[in-house]
């Protein structure tokens, strides 16, 4: 699952458990991953470059290298970690 912009991965799990997105999925037997996408609270970690003494070269990216890249790596991630043939996708914007 896939926030949208200005939101976090948060937006699938807030709210009562019997109707979160996330928490029906699991419920349905699915395994459930919540993506976090460049720029949110929760993606602050970089691997080589500090957040304030880089802020320039940082916060350089835009929304199709998001699209392009990062998803990309983000499904190959979760194909490879659970050996899935298939991977259901949910994003909203």
């Amino acid at each position: 699952m896939q926030h949208g912009i200005m939101a976090n991965a948060d937006s699938f799990i807030l709210n009562k458990p019997d109707v979160t997105p996330a928490f029906n999925a699991v419920n349905q037997g699915y395994d459930v991953w919540l993506g976090n996408s460049r720029g949110n609270n929760y993606s602050t970690k970089h691997g080589y470059l500090d957040m304030k003494k880089d802020a320039e070269e940082y916060w350089r990216f835009d929304w199709q290298e998001m699209g392009q890249f990062d998803l990309k790596a983000s499904l190959d991630y979760v194909i490879k970690t659970t050996a899935s043939q298939k991977v259901a996708y949910i994003g909203h914007s």
